[in-house]
């Protein structure tokens, strides 16, 4: 199914004259045709003879330019801050001022956020519930050996109790 170089090239050509013709006719639909004629010939190049710079410029009123900083309705070039800044600075302000400002709001925030949280709790949950799955998970796993060891000794230590309490119960 491999064509040959000439066969892939002529394919090529076919398709790049097909996307001009196109391009043509969509320039000759926004009313650019003048432009277009101009890029054709510096593709083919070929250079236009007894041309002078009045052919090369067109009309403004009949071009369209397209471009995101572009206004087409004012045809003027656009800035990039369209919106003027959402916090308006006193006369005695500055923008420290008001970042700390900010930063107090957001604390005091947080603040409020931790108390709610706090008081909505019982005194007597535990604190697994808040830790993450993965964290207790691992110290879990890090902790068994020493947890086993401690409760095998623990029970030793109530049995050896509650058998000398038994014995001295007896006599």
């Amino acid at each position: 199914m491999s064509l040959s170089l000439n066969e892939q090239a002529n394919s090529r050509k076919s398709r790049l004259s097909k996307l001009r013709e196109d391009r043509k006719l969509e320039k000759e639909s926004t009313g650019d045709v003048q432009t277009q004629s101009i890029l054709d010939q510096n593709t083919n190049g070929a250079t236009p003879v007894n041309s002078t710079n009045e052919d090369i410029i067109h009309d403004t009123n009949n071009s369209s330019i397209r471009s995101r900083n572009f206004d087409l309705e004012t045809r003027d070039a656009v800035s990039g801050i369209k919106n003027p800044p959402t916090l308006a600075l006193s006369n005695n302000e500055t923008v420290e001022v008001l970042a700390s400002q900010i930063q107090r709001d957001i604390l005091q925030g947080i603040r409020h956020k931790a108390d709610e949280a706090s008081s909505g709790q019982d005194e007597g949950s535990p604190l697994e519930k808040h830790e993450s799955a993965y964290h207790s998970k691992d110290l879990k796993a890090d902790l068994a050996y020493y947890f086993n060891k401690a409760d095998t000794k623990t029970n030793q230590a109530i049995n050896r109790i509650l058998q000398t309490k038994y014995q001295n119960s007896i006599h």
